[in-house]
């Protein structure tokens, strides 16, 4: 062996040995990465891997074979780890609260226990150890009858599912198998929510939370934005400096030409009213045809973990003076569209449904122009609908989104998802809805100006 080599294997050997302690310790491990990027944590797992095999190499010498296979298991561990994350005090407090979360629970699996916070609440866990039995079946059992989770078939919701904590699906109620089962132990700490789709917890008012997200341009690919809780009741997100200074001006741009006064779809109790006693801005359903529209519906699929599958066409508002929208609902309640055939086939009588509304803001509005939230904190229901008094009040600020969530994460309405557009006493304000479904749908225009309802 000449010196130089000598060396590289001395170097090697060190390094091994450094990297053995490092991830002993659990500072060299993927779940390092995963807490808030699941891809970041891929790419520590590769780097690992790739420092593995550079290792193994010069002490294979000429055995391809065994060199192979040991390179096949060292790739097959890392799969295996790349995506575990611990349940440890920080993570735990990205998720649990004082309040009940009915719908979301988060499970934490270890060697032989599963650790369960039953609504996500801050409280001692439910423990199942899985030893004496095959933990697929125990799984199911903790499931379906520990959650009290009744399958969707019978409560006419959308399959539970499990997530990442990042957000990611891994397993379907309908599409789970054993195999799926240890995924879920390979992630380590996971979140189930029974209505099937994601929905970020809100914690507590004020809380902020740092999330990836993708800008939508392939040359950008992600950058980091932070999101703040206005309201837990309902659930109201805010996120400054969404849209991009330029995309809110061009979105303006292409819509100004094609804005016409709302129509609106009416329940069975206000047939005959006309639309303007319930709206008076103007709208257009603008189609994803250029680059910054394209970027900005990823984007807002980013957000929200939701596929762009189950995003309505963009409804760009415009508010002049005085105009307003009194407070309504943006999901549909069944039992308020008895007398029509087609609102109903269209949500599969509640199956389907609005989950969510990503609210873009894409002007300043000098006076005037808020969104409310008059059940605010649980308040009750408002004798009348155009009190801009009482509630949550969001400023309109040029680039900033606001999530506010219409369905549960049980899968059911939330009727304190109420809310309203203030009048505009000075200036005029630019918005947009993006609302997101529970379900994939196909949507086209006459759909839309048929969803676009008052659901007072």
């Amino acid at each position: 062996m000449k010196a130089n080599d000598s060396k590289t294997a001395n170097s090697n050997i060190g390094f091994l040995i450094t990297m053995v302690v490092m991830m002993a310790l659990g500072i060299a491990t993927p779940p390092l990465a995963t807490i808030y990027d699941e891809d970041l944590g891929q790419k520590v797992s590769e780097f690992i891997v790739k420092s593995r095999e550079d290792l193994l190499t010069p002490f294979l010498g000429e055995d391809s074979e065994l060199l192979a296979r040991l390179k096949r298991s060292v790739r097959e561990e890392a799969v295996e780890t790349s995506t575990f994350v611990p349940c440890n005090e920080y993570n735990l407090g990205q998720f649990l609260s004082e309040e009940n979360n009915v719908g979301t629970h988060v499970f934490c699996f270890k060697d032989d226990v599963i650790d369960i916070y039953r609504n996500s609440k801050k409280t001692k866990p439910l423990n199942f150890h899985i030893t004496d039995s095959p933990f697929e079946l125990i799984t199911f059992d903790i499931i379906q009858k520990s959650l009290r989770i009744a399958p969707h078939a019978k409560s006419n919701t959308q399959p539970y599912a499990f997530f990442s904590i990042n957000g990611k699906k891994i397993a379907t109620e309908d599409q789970f198998k054993a195999e799926s089962i240890k995924d879920l132990f390979n992630h380590g700490m996971v979140v189930l929510i029974e209505g099937g789709n994601w929905i970020w917890p809100g914690i507590k008012i004020g809380f902020k939370r740092k999330i990836d997200l993708e800008t939508g341009y392939p040359s950008k690919g992600k950058t980091t934005i932070e999101m703040e809780t206005l309201s837990m009741k309902p659930l109201v997100l805010s996120v400054p400096g969404f849209i991009l200074e330029d995309e809110c001006d061009h979105i303006i741009d292409v819509s100004e030409k094609h804005m016409e006064y709302s129509s609106v779809s009416l329940m069975d109790h206000d047939k005959g009213r006309p639309a303007s006693d319930f709206r008076t801005s103007q709208s257009y359903f603008l189609e994803a045809e250029d680059e910054n529209l394209h970027a900005l519906e990823a984007r807002t699929a980013s957000i929200t973990r939701v596929s762009k599958t189950h995003q309505e066409h963009t409804q760009v508002l415009r508010y002049g003076y005085m105009q307003k929208y009194d407070q309504h609902l943006d999901w549909f309640d069944a039992a308020l569209y008895k007398n029509d055939k087609h609102t109903q086939e269209m949500i599969q009588y509640g199956k389907k449904n609005r989950l969510a509304t990503v609210f873009w803001y894409l002007s300043d509005v000098e006076k005037g122009g808020h969104t409310i939230f008059p059940r605010f904190n649980g308040a009750p229901q408002p004798r009348v609908f155009n009190d801009c008094t009482k509630g949550l009040k969001v400023k309109p600020e040029k680039g900033k989104v606001i999530i506010f969530y219409s369905l549960l994460p049980d899968g059911t309405g939330d009727h304190y998802s109420l809310h309203g557009a203030c009048p505009v006493e000075e200036g005029i304000k630019w918005a947009a809805n993006k609302w997101v479904w529970n379900d994939k749908m196909q949507f086209n225009k006459g759909l839309e100006t048929f969803l676009d309802l008052p659901h007072i």
